[in-house]
């Protein structure tokens, strides 16, 4: 129970449970809550991130250190199940600028005496900054002509920012394909072979190998 206040920013939370023996072996229980005050965000810092401004990020995510409607949206109280889609929005601005591998976690939380006001640390790992370079088509495409699946992987550009969400729509449209053709269970799996150009800029090659 104190875990759940706790998700609520309720971190000063109070519970005393009173037994009360009563006839034929019974007993009444009596949980007596004390909420106290909530726990306010008034700090978000970043660490690890060289190519975005902490402001930047912090327009990604639904966290803040406080803003005039934080006491009707309670957008500045701290909350795991939050934070994990703040990660996932996070990871995906990443994502679609070349940081293909890009990874966030929560670093610390740092709670004042009267754990009243808490500063969050969030963790970038950014990781290469990727371009797209080769593009190819493995495995067995059955009765659908490669051509209609090279349409979709055409959508890669060679030379331009990596980018996962593209790539997923692009796996999600050749899947499409191999479905409507008659293999209901088809799929297509992406490998990805990271290297460097001559200039020491990331280059990842993708080959997406069917699976009828």
């Amino acid at each position: 129970m104190a875990a759940a206040y706790r998700e609520q920013g309720k971190n000063n939370v109070k519970i005393t449970p009173q037994v009360q023996e009563l006839a034929r072996n019974r007993v009444a229980v009596t949980i007596n809550i004390e909420e106290g005050d909530t726990t306010r965000v008034k700090q978000i810092e970043f660490e690890g991130n060289q190519h975005f401004s902490d402001a930047r990020l912090a327009r990604q995510i639904g966290l803040t250190d406080g803003t005039l409607m934080s006491w009707a949206t309670k957008s500045d109280v701290f909350a795991w199940e939050k934070f994990a889609a703040d990660k996932a929005r996070l990871e995906s601005f990443y994502r679609t600028r070349g940081f293909f591998d890009a990874e966030v976690d929560l670093a610390d939380r740092e709670l004042n005496d009267e754990r009243t006001r808490e500063k969050v640390v969030i963790k970038v790992s950014e990781g290469k900054r990727y371009r797209w370079g080769k593009t190819a088509i493995g495995g067995d495409n059955k009765e659908v002509p490669q051509e209609k699946l090279l349409k979709h992987l055409a959508k890669i550009q060679t030379g331009k920012w990596s980018n996962f969400e593209q790539l997923e729509q692009v796996l999600a449209a050749i899947r499409l394909e191999l479905q409507s053709a008659g293999y209901a269970y088809a799929d297509a799996q992406v490998e990805a072979q990271r290297h460097s150009d001559d200039n020491g800029e990331g280059i990842i090659d993708i080959t997406v190998q069917l699976i009828p």
